[in-house]
């Protein structure tokens, strides 16, 4: 009778350590599947707010051009009212000069406008891509934690099963 004692707390031990790093495995694959879908919702998301910032600015500039040739407009508008008020002609002289003037002053803002949408729009990229790296990184850190947790049945076995033997034998020796 000692020896099955030792025998059945072997088998017992060993098929729930087994078990156990089974489960434990599993809900760390769960975690790394859980890990994934997270970071694929992130990049969604960080996707997502890129474009509307993206679109946004890219709406904020269109109007400011928009608005820049409208002044250019106006400007040279009131110039030419200016220049037929006074019976001279705005194609002209000093006329010319100041519609060339009002050209290279619109032309320059618009320029600096397209300058600005273009910085801003390499600083959402570069925003984009921290935030991408920043949750990679951290999809990475949990991958690693969840590989540490996981461990393998059949040492978990036999190590379940030395201790059960060992338990077996400890519970013969106090019986015996």
């Amino acid at each position: 009778m000692g020896a099955e004692v030792m025998v059945i707390s072997a088998l017992l031990g060993a098929a729930t350590s087994a078990q156990s790093a089974r489960q434990q495995n599993r809900a760390m694959r769960n975690q790394r599947r859980n890990a994934q879908a997270s970071l694929d919702a992130q990049k969604d998301n960080h996707k997502k707010r890129r474009d509307v910032v993206i679109g946004q600015q890219l709406t904020k500039a269109k109007l400011a051009m928009l608005k820049e040739t409208d002044r250019k407009r106006k400007a040279i508008g009131s110039a030419r009212a200016s220049f037929a008020t006074a019976g001279l002609s705005f194609e002209q002289g000093s006329g010319r000069q100041i519609g060339a003037q009002i050209n290279l002053r619109s032309n320059i803002n618009q320029e600096l406008l397209a300058t600005q949408l273009n910085w801003d729009l390499q600083q959402i990229q570069s925003d984009f891509a921290a935030n991408t790296m920043a949750s990679a990184a951290q999809y990475n850190q949990s991958m690693i934690n969840a590989q540490a947790q996981m461990s393998n049945p059949l040492l978990a076995g036999l190590s379940g099963g030395l201790s059960g033997a060992q338990t077996g034998l400890s519970i013969q020796q106090g019986l015996g």
